[in-house]
């Protein structure tokens, strides 16, 4: 993203794997003050590798505020909330492994640092009056403020706190409510083969059985099955 002569306002935006032949490879500012919050650089390059400033680089015109967010190789920005870290997403560059294309997949896995670290009172327009709230819903569609009761609390806000980046990690929620429960069970059963099987089952869609996979490792079974009992507050 080239920034010239602007104010941008980014939130639970995701930029990874997008290179520049010059500086920053994520974004890059000109007589700019972009306003980032809830978001993620992980993976951009430049010339100078994968460092903070190939993530986000401001010329000596620009400055760009960041909070809450997740990038690479951190050092200026350190403070506000702001980390560094694998943020642990299902599959950057998906199966046919080239980044950017359609099955790419940024949803976060458990144990992400990214999961309910990020800041709920989050304006998405900072160019306006007054504070504009984070939308109810993520990229998704599912709900955007979900407790993960296996991740502590980073974030600000009152819980539950919102996640980084565009997508919302909710535990064994396979149906997209923001709970788990036993209608999610219907779909886990279906999305269960066992361990060391990456391929879904028949009855199972591949998006169902990404987020079935609870622990991340490409199969659903019993240790998936076990973290799913202890998320879940059983039937509604």
């Amino acid at each position: 993203m080239f920034n010239y002569s602007s104010t941008p306002t980014l939130t639970n935006c995701w930029f990874s794997r997008n290179t520049s032949n010059y500086r920053g490879g994520g974004m890059y500012s000109e007589d700019s003050d972009p306003t980032l919050t809830n978001c993620i650089f992980w993976e951009n390059s430049d010339t100078n590798g994968m460092e903070e400033s190939s993530q986000i680089y401001d010329d000596e015109t620009a400055t760009t505020t960041v909070s809450y967010s997740l990038i690479q190789g951190l050092n200026t920005y350190s403070g506000n909330g702001n980390i560094d870290g694998d943020p642990l997403c299902v599959d950057a560059d998906g199966t046919d492994d080239i980044a950017g294309t359609d099955d790419d997949d940024l949803r976060l896995r458990p144990g992400s640092p990214c999961i309910d670290a990020g800041d709920n009172d989050a304006d998405i327009d900072a160019n306006s009056s007054g504070v504009q709230p984070l939308p109810d819903t993520d990229l998704d569609g599912n709900p955007r403020f979900v407790d993960d009761p296996a991740t502590p609390d980073s974030g600000a806000g009152v819980p539950p706190i919102v996640d980084m980046g565009a997508y919302e990690y909710a535990p064994g929620d396979t149906d997209g409510d923001g709970d788990a429960d036993l209608y999610d069970y219907a779909v886990f059963a279906d999305c269960m083969n066992g361990p060391g099987v990456s391929t879904p089952p028949g009855a199972c869609a591949q998006q169902q059985f990404d987020k079935a996979d609870l622990q991340g490792d490409a199969d659903v079974d019993l240790q998936d099955f076990a973290y799913f009992q202890s998320v879940s507050p059983g039937p509604p």
